[in-house]
């Protein structure tokens, strides 16, 4: 018996084979069939310690014969990060950029875990490459970046407002208790029938709550668990095919 460590494929799966786990077992008069009490794995695997695997070998007599191995998974793939650019509009002097939005459609055989920079705060006018760096689980990473042009106000010398920019749902959107122990309510309105997802970030951009739905048209409700979560500031963000919104959540306990 030995001890093994596997890897998830780009798929993420992985397949245990008992030649990771027999170490030289024998018979006097020959081993027939040697059996595993599990053979595949996969990215839920990750997070937890290793696993206890057993190893079962049965003679040409059928006697048996079984011993355990401690199997740990493990994902050595980095993300693809994917950036989008975009074109926004400073509002009192300064406008803000989310890495989870400017980078939400990169992946990752298992899934992204964390953004960063998890907000950029620009106060000039002006064409910028922001940097966004994505991980994994695992803590695999990479990058892309993002070209954030930033106008004047709307009016205002110099605007080149993108006209394809997602609106703010503004005063829709309402989350509450805030602060909170870390269970909350979102409600949010939509003026038609649409699909939805609700995110939440800490500070360091690590994903700490994932949802998505079909929200009807009118007023809709979310609880949102955080059971469990450290205290601190979070980050919700709210998107729709036509809208996206970003509240501030404070944890105390």
């Amino acid at each position: 018996m030995q001890n093994a460590t596997i890897y998830v494929n780009d798929a993420g799966n992985a397949t245990l084979n008992t030649s990771h786990i027999n170490n030289g077992s024998s018979d006097a008069c020959g081993i027939s069939t040697m059996t595993l009490s599990k053979t595949q794995f996969n990215c839920s695997d990750l997070p937890g310690s290793s696993q206890t695997v057993t190893l079962t070998l049965k003679d040409v007599n059928n006697n048996t014969s079984s011993c355990n191995a401690q199997v740990t998974t493990k994902d050595n793939l980095a993300p693809t990060a994917v950036c989008q650019n975009t074109t926004v509009t400073l509002s009192n002097g300064s406008v803000t950029v989310y890495g989870a939005n400017l980078a939400a459609n990169s992946f990752d055989n298992c899934s992204v875990w964390s953004y960063s920079p998890v907000a950029k705060v620009y106060t000039a006018i002006g064409v910028y490459n922001l940097v966004i760096t994505v991980k994994d689980w695992s803590n695999n990473a990479a990058t892309c970046t993002s070209v954030v042009t930033v106008s004047a106000p709307f009016g205002g010398d110099g605007d080149n407002r993108d006209e394809n920019a997602l609106p703010t749902v503004g005063a829709d959107l309402t989350l509450y208790p805030n602060p909170s122990s870390g269970d909350a309510t979102l409600v949010f309105q939509l003026p038609t029938a649409d699909d939805f997802s609700v995110r939440v970030f800490d500070m360091t951009g690590r994903l700490v709550f994932s949802h998505e739905g079909i929200a009807v048209a009118g007023e809709n409700s979310l609880p949102i668990r955080l059971n469990g979560i450290a205290a601190g500031v979070y980050l919700l963000d709210f998107q729709s095919e036509n809208r996206k919104a970003q509240k501030r959540l404070v944890v105390q306990h």
